[in-house]
């Protein structure tokens, strides 16, 4: 399922840049990355990482200084997943990731271009409409073929986690971590489980108020703050 990135910010307005779903790409303001973003100031010379883990790309910060943001949430530490239609913002370079469903391209044009060929499902499926214009070959023009309202197969993206769902589960069953599992974070909700067994329950004492505390904030925040605080956010309180 091949990725891309559309500019939406000028100079790259229109622009796509397609992502290898074999290797990791890198952005960056200098030659030598795989996205080349020369001419934006707010890019550093390494900004970010991009890669493919079944079943979805994502997206690390390299340190830059002027940060990556999904959806303006800012990625911090760990790899932050993409779904198509996020906004992804380096510095003030914006743009709009995209998958193409049912394409087969798992080679960007710029590395077939690097090896003289084009695989035969790209000429049926996509050939390109301006390729080569840039002189340096760092970035092609391609008709933009993800509309707003592309079908994804289910297995894309992981199903959405419920504020309510969510709510309930640290309200009733918080001194398991029973919330934790839910929301993918087993780191969390391991320890919430094992310090019951090992202080002979004395630890519930402390995860039964913080489970109900929590649930009252999922339940509160509503599903929209609850995917972009707990969820993608991955905050605690």
């Amino acid at each position: 399922m091949p990725g891309k990135l559309i500019g939406i910010s000028p100079p790259h307005e229109g622009r796509v840049y397609w992502l290898d779903t074999l290797r990791p790409m890198t952005v960056g303001r200098v030659p030598g990355n795989d996205v080349v973003l020369e001419h934006e100031a707010t890019v550093s010379a390494r900004h970010a990482l991009i890669h493919f883990t079944s079943p979805h790309f994502s997206v690390e910060d390299l340190n830059s200084e002027n940060g990556t943001y999904v959806n303006e949430y800012r990625v911090v530490g760990t790899a932050w997943p993409l779904r198509h239609n996020d906004r992804l913002r380096l510095g003030q370079a914006e743009f709009r990731f995209a998958v193409e469903v049912g394409r087969q391209l798992e080679v960007p044009p710029r590395q077939m271009e690097r090896a003289g060929s084009y695989p035969a499902a790209y000429h049926a499926a996509a050939p390109p409409a301006h390729y080569g214009d840039d002189p340096r070959g760092e970035t092609e023009s391609y008709p933009d073929y993800a509309e707003e309202d592309d079908i994804l197969p289910e297995h894309y993206a992981p199903a959405p986690k419920s504020h309510v769902t969510a709510g309930l589960l640290a309200m009733l069953f918080g001194i398991f971590g029973a919330h934790h599992f839910y929301m993918d974070r087993p780191e969390r909700g391991w320890p919430v489980l094992l310090s019951g067994a090992f202080t002979c329950s004395a630890g519930w004492l402390l995860t039964f108020p913080l489970g109900v505390l929590q649930g009252i904030l999922y339940l509160v925040a509503g599903q929209d703050e609850f995917e972009r605080k707990y969820i993608r956010g991955r905050r605690f309180l």
